[in-house]
C-alpha cells in the first residue's frame, strides 16, 4: 500500500519535474522571440522633428534621414562656414567642427584655424547666399550654389557664383560633415 502510493508520488513529481521544464523552454523561447523582436524595432526605429524652420516633417533614422533634414544640416554648415565676420569667425568655425567626422576633422581643423587666423588678420568679412541645392542621397553628397560675397576692410575682394559640394554622413542618427570643397567635381 505504501508502496503503491509511493509509486504515485514518484509519478507525479515525474509529471510536474516534465511540466517545469516545458514551462522553463516556453520562457526561454518567450525571451528569444522578445528580443529579436527589440532589435527589430530599435533598427526600424526613426525619430520625427518638426523644429521652427521646417517646413516639413524631418525623418532621421540610425543611418538615413530625410532630404528636409539633409538640407536644413547642409544650410546650417554653409552658414556657419562661409557666413562670418573677423569678431566671430573662430567661433563659427568651432561650431562647424563639431559637425565632422573623425576621420576628417584633423585636416578640417588645420584649415579652419589656418581660416581664421587669416580673417583675423585682414579683417575679411564673408557672405554666402544660397540659390540652389541639390541633394544626392545614393552618394551622399549635396551640391550648393550660391552667391559669394567677400570683404576686406569693407573693399569688396570676391563677388560672384560658386558651387560647394558637401560630403556627408548620417551616423547614428547625427549628420556628420565627411568634406567640403568647391566645384562641383564628381565624388
Amino acid at each position: 500500500m505504501h508502496l503503491d502510493m509511493y509509486l504515485n508520488k514518484m509519478a507525479n513529481v515525474v509529471r510536474e519535474n516534465k511540466l517545469l521544464k516545458f514551462a522553463v523552454v516556453v520562457i526561454g523561447a518567450a525571451t528569444i522571440f522578445n528580443a529579436v523582436m527589440i532589435q527589430k524595432a530599435f533598427n526600424s526605429q526613426r525619430t520625427i522633428l518638426l523644429p521652427a524652420v521646417a517646413r516639413e516633417k524631418i525623418e532621421v533614422g540610425e543611418s538615413d534621414a530625410s532630404e528636409e533634414y539633409i538640407s536644413e544640416m547642409a544650410r546650417q554648415v554653409m552658414g556657419l562656414t562661409f557666413n562670418y565676420i573677423p569678431a566671430n569667425a573662430r567661433e563659427q568655425f568651432s561650431a562647424v567642427l563639431t559637425m565632422y567626422i573623425s576621420d576628417g576633422f584633423p585636416e578640417a581643423r588645420r584649415q579652419f584655424y589656418l581660416l581664421a587666423d587669416q580673417v583675423e588678420t585682414a579683417q575679411n568679412s564673408s557672405a554666402f547666399y544660397i540659390q540652389h541645392l541639390a541633394i544626392n542621397p545614393k552618394q551622399s553628397v549635396v551640391t550648393i550654389k550660391g552667391l559669394r560675397r567677400q570683404f576686406s576692410n569693407d573693399l569688396k575682394i570676391e563677388d560672384g557664383p560658386k558651387t560647394y559640394q558637401l560630403w556627408y554622413q548620417i551616423v547614428n542618427g547625427r549628420f556628420r560633415v565627411v568634406r567640403l570643397t568647391e566645384g562641383a567635381k564628381e565624388a
